[in-house]
């Protein structure tokens, strides 16, 4: 019987497991103008938590031992987890979350992090896998973490991270076979094919007691219009979200190929990878006038009135617009990206303009 291993993605896919993510969206939909969808986001936050944990629980069946969880997040070290979570608002370490949720749930937490690969001790040689992990601030790197100074992104095609990661798991186990499953929201649709062609064109990068199973899981494609509705039910939502996690493919060596477990046929139609049922519909959120218009700002009186003129159109009209804004600025906490209406032309998103945004949809 084969072990299994886990590499989860932390922002806009298993971030969804966490309190942190519901009282962040929770807060941004309680003001009165959306305050009637609440109960629809509590619905749709809860439908996908359960998917997400039912699916760990599934795949866990059939295998042996405590399964072992790697941080699959581009928050590959101290500092650059403080950087986007203070970048985001928000007061909780995705490293800790990680850790914390892995002993509640009896799994073993590997604290393996890429930066471990280039810290070196006084005397020159490499630190333990998982030093990092227990270093609180950037000072302790002393600068070596340039690259995590100037992006918020390390390695963010996860090729490093997942040939380290596999090579860890492979090696700790040598003589016997482990299924590893990489879960990741893929929001460009970029990471995971990057990372089964790199591993097919590379097979050695593989070690070969490993099958390295490929699963998206985008619950933020729940966040349209089309389902974000009054009435929608957690039901509903939870059926939708089922439908988003997608098997990519899995990559094994020859030998491997007829010892995977009977479990897993049944949980997922694994060959080929099966098409979601849920269209795949980007939201955009409207763009910050300061953003795309040039001309002076309106005059503080007249800015005024235009705040509390009444909403044009019929009553549907405004309820679908409302739908949409409330959409837009949901998924606007997670994509971090604008695109202009009419173009292909994207801005990337600042922390203060994507404060603007929220008071300027929310109110």
């Amino acid at each position: 019987m084969p072990y299994i291993s886990f590499s989860l993605d932390f922002d806009g896919c298993s971030c969804i497991l966490f309190d942190a993510t519901k009282d962040k969206v929770l807060k941004q939909v309680s003001s009165p103008a959306h305050i009637a969808y609440y109960p629809v986001v509590i619905n749709l936050i809860e439908a996908a938590k359960e998917v997400f944990s039912e699916t760990l629980n599934a795949l866990i069946e059939g295998y042996r031992k405590t399964p072992e969880v790697f941080c699959g997040s581009n928050r590959q070290s101290r500092l650059l987890d403080n950087k986007i979570r203070t970048g985001l608002g928000s007061p909780d370490s995705a490293l800790d979350m990680l850790s914390t949720y892995c002993t509640e749930r009896g799994f073993l937490f590997n604290k393996f992090l890429l930066i471990d690969k280039y810290r070196v001790q006084a005397d020159g040689s490499p630190v333990a896998d998982g030093d990092s992990f227990l270093l609180e601030n950037e000072k302790t790197y002393d600068g070596e973490l340039d690259i995590c100074k100037k992006s918020n992104e390390w390695d963010p095609d996860k090729i490093e991270i997942l040939c380290e990661q596999v090579k860890r798991a492979g090696a700790a186990k040598p003589d016997d076979i482990l299924d590893f499953y990489f879960l990741d929201d893929d929001l460009k649709n970029k990471i995971i094919p990057g990372l089964k062609a790199y591993f097919l064109a590379n097979p050695s990068a593989l070690p070969s007691n490993v099958r390295l199973h490929l699963i998206k899981y985008n619950w933020q494609e729940l966040y349209n219009p089309k389902y974000l509705q009054l009435g929608t039910s957690k039901d509903t939502f939870k059926t939708l979200a089922k439908s988003l996690v997608q098997p990519q493919g899995v990559i094994e060596h020859c030998e491997l190929a007829e010892e995977a477990p009977k479990t897993k046929e049944a949980i997922f139609e694994i060959s080929p990878p099966r098409e979601a049922s849920l269209p795949v519909i980007e939201v955009i959120a409207p763009i910050p006038a300061e953003a795309t218009d040039k001309k002076e700002p309106a005059d503080d009186k007249e800015e005024s009135k235009a705040d509390i003129a009444a909403p044009e159109g019929s009553e549907e009209e405004r309820t679908t617009e409302s739908e949409s804004s409330l959409a837009s600025s949901c998924y606007a906490l997670f994509k971090n990206e604008y695109k202009v209406p009419g173009s292909r032309k994207k801005i990337r998103m600042s922390l203060p303009t994507q404060n603007h945004l929220m008071k300027k949809n929310l109110g």
